[in-house]
């Protein structure tokens, strides 16, 4: 009896799941956060072909902590928009959904009371997309060397959306399928389900609300491998996607360009909190709570 519980005690310690001792941020940025971009420049606004980056500076010393790009919930314009293969069309360009559904309904000539009904669904969700598109934007996961040249170039050969036949929608789905198979950082949004996206990793959103029903939304949250130390300040910063943009200053900054920051405090215990802002500009605002060290933390998690 002895040598068998001293045999289950050594399994279950040989089975343990090694304890996560990094820190959660849950990062919590304000309407006046920005999607990088040329049109509308100013009041702090990043250039085009660009992405964001999370700091600590401790002293003369600076941390990086994450990166991570800022984007349009959804966008029409993506051509692996589409619907994915659980669903009666998969690869259809989800723009395209109402019109596909009606040729549907009318290839026998009658429209049933459940086909008006689906297609009046259709037609009330592809209307709301663009509202969805300009209102709400989204924290996604950052991929190294996917700029946007590259996305475009990847994407080239994808059928237009204009194409709603079922070979083209077929091949629409395997060629966005082997585009998210090499790349996790190729981000499409999706109008079903914010927090889902069809590819990429989402982290947050924006505060705002959802056109559709005006709920609010706001939050993100992410898992970094680092137990902070003290630091003095929390600084997100922005940097150019291509290293050799030929925009970027002479010489370069490694850390990239300040965007907002802010100095610790704690208002809870255990709880490390920042309030940053923008040098210029009072709408580029975000608050951050930090959970650090947590596989000794036993308040929180």
């Amino acid at each position: 009896m002895h040598y068998a519980r001293a045999a289950l005690l050594f399994v279950a310690a040989a089975s343990c799941v090694e304890p996560f001792r990094g820190s959660k941020i849950e990062l919590y940025l304000r309407p006046g956060v920005q999607v990088p971009g040329d049109t509308d420049p100013g009041f702090g606004k990043p250039p085009s072909y660009t992405h964001y980056e999370l700091y600590v500076v401790k002293d003369n010393a600076i941390f990086q902590l994450a990166k991570f790009d800022i984007r349009p919930a959804m966008s029409t314009r993506e051509r692996c928009f589409i619907e994915d293969e659980t669903t009666r069309f998969p690869g259809l360009h989800s723009t395209k959904i109402a019109d596909k559904l009606l040729e549907a309904a009318m290839a026998d000539g009658t429209v049933t009371d459940k086909e008006a009904g689906e297609i009046a669904s259709a037609r009330a969700r592809v209307g709301a997309m663009s509202a969805l598109e300009t209102s709400l934007k989204v924290l996604t996961y950052h991929e190294d060397g996917l700029t946007n040249a590259a996305a475009a170039a990847l994407a080239a050969d994808v059928p237009d959306p204009s194409q709603t036949g079922d070979a083209a929608n077929a091949d629409r789905l395997a060629k966005c399928q082997a585009i998210f198979a090499k790349h996790p950082g190729y981000y499409v949004g999706t109008d079903k389900v914010l927090t889902i996206p069809i590819n990429g990793t989402y982290l947050g959103i924006v505060e705002g609300r959802d056109p559709r029903n005006n709920s609010f939304l706001g939050g993100a949250s992410l898992d970094v491998p680092e137990a902070l130390p003290e630091f003095n300040f929390m600084r997100i910063n922005w940097q150019f996607n291509d290293p050799g943009d030929p925009r970027r200053p002479n010489p370069a900054s490694p850390t990239g360009y300040h965007y907002m920051s802010g100095a610790p405090f704690v208002r809870t215990r255990g709880v490390i909190n920042v309030s940053m802002r923008h040098q210029d500009f009072a709408a580029i605002a975000g608050d951050a709570a930090i959970y650090t060290n947590l596989d000794d933390d036993s308040v929180h998690f």
